[in-house]
This record gives structure tokens, C-alpha cells and sequence, in this order.
């Protein structure tokens, strides 16, 4: 495995990821009127999600970078990982907060179809890891940055929700 090759992708996601997370505790802080106001639950449906995509690729870029574990560990983990962010998403109900919201098709893609999508390469990549192929380096990446992109888009989108509530 060539996963020297990359060390600054998973520094660079991870740092980022990090960022990201802690951004958005700062805007649910300064957006607590809001929250209470709103609903919690009704916030919390969107906000939790996109916090856990962020968190997602900060565990990932942490355990790719650990220089001890194996392949099938990293399989393990990517797996465990991927899994886990699909029963999350589909426990969450998260259909029924989009339909109680009347939000377009385009949210029901970015908070739901592209974080189940990218789940789902994770559990590709970790079959590729299994079986030794490089592939699993490609995937991941792939499944990083789309968790990334998507909660940086349902951040924004977010902000600008709570700001139109604040008036």
C-alpha cells in the first residue's frame, strides 16, 4: 500500500474537517435564539447530521494516518465507519424532517442521498483495503471529499436559514 503518498490529503481533510467542526459549533451558539424558537428538534435533524459528516472525515484522515495499522485494519475501520453512517442517516428519520420542511429535491440530496452515497464508498473502500487493491485509497478519498463538500454546502445552507430567522 502506498498510503505515504498520502499523508498531506488526510493532514489537509482532516485539518479542515476539524475547522469545520468547531465553525459550526460557534454558529450554534450564536444561533441559540433561533433553536429555541425554531424547535430544537427541528434544527438538530440538520445540524447533527452535518457535524457528524465533519466528524466522519476527521476520524477517517486520523486513522489513515496512523502508521501501525494494517490494511485489514483500516478495512475494519472504514467499514465499522460506513456502516455506521447508514443505519445513523436512516434512523434519523431525516426523510420525514425534510418532507415536515417542505424543503426541495435538492436538499433531500445534500442532507440525505450524497452522505449515504459517500457511506457507501466507504464500505467500497473497504472491501478494496481487504483485497489489497489500490482502489481503497481512491474511494476513500472520493467518500472524504463528498462528506466534506456536503457538509460545507448544508453549513452554509444552515446559516443562511438561521439568519433568515433571526429577523
Amino acid at each position: 500500500m502506498q498510503l505515504d503518498g498520502w499523508h498531506d490529503f488526510y493532514l489537509v481533510t482532516g485539518g479542515g474537517a476539524a475547522g469545520l467542526t468547531g465553525l459550526m459549533f460557534v454558529v450554534i451558539s450564536l444561533g441559540t435564539k433561533v433553536i429555541k424558537t425554531r424547535g430544537a428538534k427541528n434544527v438538530n435533524a440538520f445540524i447533527t447530521p452535518t457535524v457528524a459528516f465533519f466528524s466522519t472525515v476527521l476520524v477517517i484522515s486520523a486513522v489513515m494516518t496512523v502508521p501501525v495499522l494494517s490494511p485489514d485494519g483500516i478495512a475494519s475501520v472504514l467499514a465499522v465507519g460506513g456502516i455506521t453512517g447508514v443505519i445513523y442517516l436512516l434512523t434519523l428519520r431525516l426523510f420525514k424532517q425534510l418532507r415536515a420542511s417542505s424543503l426541495g429535491w435538492d436538499d433531500y440530496a445534500w442532507y440525505f442521498g450524497i452522505p449515504v452515497a459517500c457511506y457507501l464508498v466507504m464500505i467500497g473502500a473497504a472491501i478494496a483495503f481487504h483485497l489489497r487493491s489500490q482502489t481503497g485509497e481512491t474511494l476513500t478519498a472520493a467518500a472524504m471529499i463528498g462528506l466534506l463538500l456536503g457538509g460545507i454546502r448544508n453549513a452554509w445552507d444552515l446559516v443562511l436559514w438561521m439568519a433568515q430567522q433571526d429577523d
